[in-house]
Formats: C-alpha cells, structure tokens, sequence
C-alpha cells in the first residue's frame, strides 16, 4: 500500500522560509506598496515569467515545446489523471528531448501508476544516468515494479548507466563551486550573527562573482550532467544547489556583474543546463509571491488575480502520497517567530486571504 508514503510533500527547494531580516524587509515592502494605488501596484506584476499588465492585448512569448509538455502532464497529476500525464512525459522519451531530474522523478511515478512498466524501467535508466543511487529506488511506489522481471534486467545494466554518469562530471567545476559558496557563506553567516556589516557584503559578492563568472566562462554553467543531481533524504529531489546562493547575492545586491551572470543563465538555459522557467529569482530578489505559508495556514495575496492551476497544484502537492514535485513557482513562507506573531498576524491579515490549512508544521524561523 502507498497509502502512509509521503503524506506530506513540499517543494522545499522552491520555497522561500523568511528569516527575521527577510520577513522585516518583506513587511517594509508590502507596507510600501500598500500605499500605493491599486492601479499602480499592477503596473509592475509579473507572475511565472509571464506579464499579468494588458496580458489580453500584447503578444505572449512563446513558450518552449518542453515546458508546455511538462506543464501539462503536472496539470493531468493534480486531475489524478495519472495515465494521461504519463503519455505527456511519454512524448519527450519520442523526441528524444533533454529531461530535467525533478520531471524524470514525476514521470516515473505516473508510470509505475498507470502500470506501464515498460515506459517506468525507461525512466529509471534515465534516473540512473542522472547519477541516482540505488537507494533512490527504496521509495515505496518502487515496489510494484520491482517485482517484474524489467526489473532484474535494469539492475544488472545500472552500474554501466551510472558509470556513464560519473565519466560525465565535472569535479574540477565541482570543487570550485564548492569553494565559493564557502567563501560567500562566511561573510554572510558572519553578518548573519551580527558579526560582519551589511555594507560590506557587496565586496563579498563582487570577489565571489570574479572567480565565479570566468570559471563558468571555461568550464560551464552546472548543468545536472556536469555536477550531478541533488537528493534529500535518499529517494526525494532537491530543487536547490548549493550554488545557487552566489547567483542569488548577485541578484539581491545588484552586482556590476549581474548582466553577465544573466547572460551566461540566458545561454545556458537555451541548452538546458540551467532550467530558466523555473529559477524562481523573483521570491529573492521582489520578495513577492501570490501564495504564502504560515503557521501552516495557506494564504493569497489580496492583490493577485486568480491562479486557480497553481493553486490545485500548491493543494495537491501537500497531500500527495507518491513524491510528486510539482512547478510551484508562486508560493513562500513566513517564519514563525512568537516574538513577532502579533506583528505577523496582522501582517499577514492586512495582505492576504486565507485559503486553507495546509499543514500542522509552523517553520520557526529562530
């Protein structure tokens, strides 16, 4: 039974947990905005890459053909249309089109649901060539496949598939983009216990980012294939890497070399080494979501219009019991602090609806 796996998933590499200078400079900004007219609040909102101002009259970018697939099988999973979405990820495998791990993860599982096994044992080659270990495969949605003859066969060619992956890494790259994010986080950990000017975190942003941007110009943007994929607990995929912190420094102060950062993103996005639709900077660097977390309870901005898909998808995506990591792209949290929970209810009262409880988990922030 998969009736006790996973009876509560977030997305937690997309989400936003505040700390107390985060949830005091979020504050200051709705603050600030509240007092804005209504008209101009909406004069700068942009959603998920897509403009929300005149969006009837202008003419939309197009979309890659990869992201409306995945978008749509995502969207077949929260409808519990399992066999649907699986024929959506079944087409990328026909294209023989570049996969990111966080989609592999998903269609994998609506294989394994829609008992297609053939098109499951596809995918797990794939998940191994991603560098996935043997102990990915645990999950308890695994177990009915494992009990097919497909899978004997996938066990024994799996040390060559991960062979494939480990010739493919980039350990130079790795060692120095470790290196970095170490050299950023002690400044910022030091400012962070009130050991290191704010003032001076810029200078640190400047000296990461000119080791960082000629390391990428020579070896690369981190794609999945250079530095591997990052798991939690053993059988779950984590949205977020270490390094990108650097590149949310650079956005958050205002690098002077911020423009070739984007650039080397834009390009390396056009390859698929860096997933550009789903980067979500916008939570880091506007610290506006239409979805909020606290104290459990879901909440939505009083001034974003409807979003009835990410919504089902935020809902789903808590109370899923296979894993599915879902593109939740508009929601963060508010870190429960009791020192400031007066200030946050209203806060939060002032700015927000409340949709619904989502979870018995309050995030403390200290």
């Amino acid at each position: 039974s998969l009736e006790n796996c996973y009876t509560e998933i977030y997305e937690i590499g997309k989400m936003v947990f505040d700390d107390t200078k985060t949830r005091d400079e979020r504050v200051k900004l709705f603050t600030k905005q509240k007092n804005n007219s209504i008209e101009e609040r909406f004069k700068v909102i942009i959603r998920n890459n897509v403009q929300e101002l005149y969006k009837d009259t202008i003419t939309k970018s197009l979309i890659p053909w990869y992201y409306q697939t995945i978008n749509t099988a995502e969207e077949f999973i929260y409808k519990r249309k399992y066999k649907t979405a699986s024929d959506e990820y079944l087409k990328i495998i026909e294209r023989d089109h570049y996969v990111y791990a966080r989609d592999i993860h998903n269609a994998v599982r609506v294989a394994i649901l829609s008992r297609d096994y053939g098109t499951a044992i596809k995918w797990c080659e794939k998940m191994a060539l991603k560098g996935m270990p043997l102990t990915y495969f645990n999950a308890e949605i695994f177990n009915s496949l494992k009990k097919k003859t497909l899978w004997s066969s996938f066990l024994k060619e799996y040390p060559t598939y991960f062979e494939k992956h480990k010739n493919g890494l980039n350990l130079h790259l790795i060692d120095k983009l470790k290196k970095l994010v170490v050299l950023d986080q002690k400044d910022y950990g030091r400012h962070a216990k009130g050991e290191f000017e704010r003032s001076k975190l810029y200078a640190t942003t400047e000296k990461v980012n000119d080791l960082l941007i000629p390391l990428l110009n020579i070896e690369g943007f981190p794609s999945e294939e250079k530095v591997g994929v990052k798991i939690i607990q053993d059988t779950l995929i984590s949205l977020s890497r270490e390094y990108y912190v650097l590149i949310n420094h650079s956005h958050q102060l205002n690098s002077k070399r911020l423009v070739e950062i984007q650039s080397l993103m834009e390009e390396s996005s056009k390859n698929f080494e860096y997933d550009k639709y789903r980067n979500n900077l916008n939570k880091y660097t506007e610290l506006r979501t239409c979805f909020m977390l606290y104290k459990g309870n879901l909440y939505k901005d009083k001034t974003c219009s409807e979003q009835t898909s990410m919504l089902e998808k935020i809902k789903y995506s808590a109370k899923n019991n296979y894993g599915f990591v879902l593109d939740q792209g508009d929601i963060s949290a508010l870190g429960y602090n009791k020192e400031n929970e007066v200030e946050d209810i209203k806060f939060m009262n002032d700015n927000f609806i409340f949709i619904m409880n989502l979870t018995d988990e309050m995030y403390f922030s200290n």
